[in-house]
């Protein structure tokens, strides 16, 4: 009986133990191997907290970076397309150096990167009263003047975030940030004293692109300009489309090909103000209230110095913008203002903004007015009116005597009785590749010399514009029959080999 019991419990332990054994075989099957344990998440895309900022000089900014998917890994180099402009070191923050535009590219690969595109200048300006929330251009939508023709400024399209193919970035819309050119004569418009006709060079200037939307100006409590716009402008293309990274060529001789600022500045104290945006947040606009971030123009001119660059963000300005110092004012997404008047002897570029006036301007008045001995130059502007009815009179551009420098490029100018007139000058003037619209006349120029009977010996040209429903393209004011002079008037030549209706006599103003 005992050898019974005995062998009954030696089969019973026999089972426990196989049993035992085959549990723990499974358990060593079901476990994961050593290597895939330890293995990484691979990053598959990287997306910035922001797209686009607005920088004064000497602030400064903090990049945020995020890998996807969640829990992936991967080290992240920050660089910037132009140091001159806009640093950045390896933690992401930004510092604002010299006016201009840089891209700040954060990359874990070729494959794998995110951009933030940085606008820069000494003072910048932020719409008033954007709407909460808002992710549209605060209203500047200014349509080109012209019909069918007209194309709509200001509109944004909404791009990734960066992830995968780095589609995030901003490369359309043609913004002009700089303060300078130099004529084909080696003079630069200037920003010393124009009466005197020595002027200095008021900077260099780059052109980029924008395309981008803006929206909600709030006020942060390290006086940085919060704005609502997660949506950012693409594009690429020619740059009579507002699209291209420089004015490639310029065959007028007054500047063209311009270049971003050079120079080996280094980062300043300012702050930085680091910002943590709600979802919908993806610009910036960095300043210090009231010595570098305003809400009106006419207070950033009053603060500003002479050379200096004011950036306009995208809004509605309710402004007769006044520019008695040698100034550039450059927008982003084309800004409204109401008129804006360059006072005498004063250098002025433009570039980038929008002038709507509700009513026709009496005659003698303008849209953009210039006064004697003044200096212009105006690129990638809209100049128009909402009046509706009879085209009684002014200018969408008048240039009083005697101007220093004119340059008027790839503008956008219409429903005026006179778009373009410029009075007698002995300096360069060049008027080019610009749509005019729905007008008596296009582009006036005259080179008769007071209380001589001569011309003055003006260089520069006027070709290459674009005139839909305008009466009469080009009105040519000069003494003799036939004009004998340098100044190459191509738009005149052309409409009079077609027998058209230019006028090349006349004398004054237009009235």
């Amino acid at each position: 009986m005992k050898k019974f019991a005995y062998s009954i419990t030696a089969i019973i332990l026999i089972c426990a133990m196989c049993f035992a054994l085959a549990a723990c075989h499974k358990k060593t099957d079901d476990k994961a191997p050593e290597d895939e344990i330890d293995k990484p998440i691979a990053a598959e895309g990287i997306s910035l907290n922001w797209q686009e900022a607005l920088m004064a000089k000497g602030t400064a900014l903090t990049l945020a970076h995020t890998l996807s998917p969640d829990g992936a890994t991967g080290t992240a180099a920050y660089t910037s397309s132009d140091t001159a402009v806009a640093q950045v070191n390896d933690s992401g923050l930004v510092s604002a150096i010299g006016s201009g535009v840089a891209t700040i590219t954060v990359k874990i690969d070729d494959d794998h990167y995110a951009e933030c595109r940085i606008i820069v200048g000494d003072i910048v300006v932020k719409a008033p009263d954007r709407p909460e929330g808002s992710d549209t251009n605060g209203g500047t939508d200014v349509t080109e003047p012209g019909g069918e023709n007209g194309a709509t400024t200001g509109e944004g399209n909404t791009t990734g975030d960066g992830s995968t193919t780095g589609d995030g970035s901003t490369t359309g819309g043609n913004d002009t940030i700089g303060d300078g050119t130099t004529t084909g004569d080696g003079e630069p418009i200037g920003t010393g004293d124009a009466d005197t006709g020595d002027g200095n060079t008021t900077g260099d200037g780059n052109t980029t692109g924008d395309g981008n939307t803006t929206g909600d100006g709030n006020t942060s409590g390290n006086d940085s300009a919060i704005v609502d716009g997660g949506a950012v402008g693409e594009g690429t293309g020619s740059d009579n489309n507002g699209n291209g990274a420089n004015n490639a060529t310029d065959t007028d001789g007054m500047g063209g090909d311009r270049q971003a600022p050079g120079g080996s500045a280094q980062p300043t104290d300012g702050e930085d103000q680091t910002a943590t945006p709600a979802d919908n947040l993806r610009r910036t606009v960095l300043g210090n209230e009231g010595t570098t971030l305003f809400d009106n123009v006419a207070a950033a001119i009053a603060a500003a110095t002479d050379g200096n660059v004011i950036v306009i963000d995208a809004g509605i300005y309710a402004e007769d913008v006044v520019i008695n110092k040698n100034l550039s004012l450059t927008g982003v997404n084309n800004p409204k203002v109401q008129a804006i008047t360059v006072e005498a002897g004063k250098a002025a570029v433009l570039s980038n903004l929008s002038v709507v006036l509700a009513d026709y301007p009496d005659a003698g008045q303008a849209a953009v007015h210039v006064k004697s001995n003044a200096s212009l130059e105006m690129l990638n502007c809209v100049v128009t009116t909402t009046a509706t009815g009879e085209l009684t009179g002014g200018y969408g551009v008048l240039v009083e005597k005697q101007s220093k420098k004119v340059k008027i490029a790839s503008n956008s100018i219409g429903n005026f009785r006179y778009g373009v007139y410029i009075c007698p000058t002995d300096q360069s003037v060049a008027v080019h590749d610009n749509k005019f619209s729905n007008m008596a006349v296009g582009v006036g120029l005259d080179v008769r010399q007071e209380n001589a009977e001569t011309n003055y010996p003006t260089l520069g040209r006027i070709a290459d514009n674009e005139y839909n429903e305008v009466t009469n393209h080009t009105q040519f004011l000069h003494y003799g029959e036939n004009y004998d002079g340098d100044f190459d008037f191509a738009d005149n030549e052309q409409e009079n080999a077609s027998e058209g209706n230019s006028n090349t006599g006349g004398s004054g103003l237009l009235e």
